[in-house]
Order: structure tokens, then sequence, then C-alpha cells
């Protein structure tokens, strides 16, 4: 299915953080990915709401446990890729997660990242009180009491 490409490539590890997440703690990694899918687009340097130990982050664990952790990485590629509308298949998808699952982790996470920060950038808020401009008059400025009409110029 032809769709547009990822915004990073599997292999550009942008953050160290996400990079050694995904290699040494990869359900934390794959439930913060899920909450992010949950919460778009909400702010991506928010983590209000957000626990590590959530259920996607189980369920990753349980993958482990079961010697099967590309299976949650593999729905989890289909559901952003569709969300979306990235290039790629399911094919593709179960190949990335079989075998560079901790780079797919880190590209799932870059790409929710950067797609919620430029959403936020493109949404446009209402003021709330506090944001209000105060216009304050210069000092010395004397307000007209009467308004006087002037006659148009004769040519």
């Amino acid at each position: 299915m032809a769709g547009q490409e990822w915004s990073h490539n599997l292999c550009s590890m942008d953050s160290c953080g996400s990079c050694c997440g995904a290699i040494w703690c990869s359900p934390c990694i794959y439930g913060r990915t899920a909450w992010r899918l949950e919460q778009y687009p909400k702010d991506p340097s928010s983590s209000s709401g957000f626990e590590w130990f959530n259920a996607p982050c189980l369920g990753m664990f349980a993958g482990w446990v079961l010697a099967i952790p590309c299976v949650p990485v593999w729905m989890q590629r289909n559901t952003v890729r569709k969300r979306f509308g990235l290039a790629g298949n399911g094919c593709t998808d179960c190949l990335v997660s079989v075998f560079c699952g901790c780079c797919a982790q880190v590209q799932h996470e870059n790409e929710l990242k950067e797609r919620a920060e430029k959403e936020m950038l493109m949404v446009d808020y209402p003021p709330t009180s506090q944001d209000r401009m105060v216009y304050a008059q210069p000092s010395g400025f004397q307000q007209p009491s009467t308004m006087q009409q002037v006659p148009p110029p004769k040519y």
C-alpha cells in the first residue's frame, strides 16, 4: 500500500534515552509509545497522566516471557502506520518487528513525538483571561472631550 514515508529512518536514533530504553527496557518504551498514541496529539513534552507500568507495558513484558516480543511491536507498528497513512504493509511490519524490534520502537516513538509537535504548532488556541493585552495610554495624553466636524476641502 502506497502512503507517505516515515519521518524518521528505521536506524535514526535521535534520542539516546529512547535508544537505550528500547534495548534494555523495551516494555517501558512500548508502553510510553502506546500511551502517546492514545493521547495523540497531546503535547509530547507533557507526561501528565503517564505511568511507566501501564497495560501495554505489561503486555509487552508478557511477550518477552512467552518469547514473542515481536508480536506487540508488530501490532503497534501496524496501528501507527495505518493511523498516519504511512508506507508499508503487514508483511513489512512483521519483518521489521522480528528483525529490528528495538529500532522499530524508537522509530514509532520519534514519529509520534514529531507529529504531535507539528500538530501542536498548527492548533490555534483561544486566548484565556490571562492572555489579554492591556494597552496603556501614553503619559501626558488627554482624550479630547468633544469632536469637531471638519468640512471637506473645496477644490
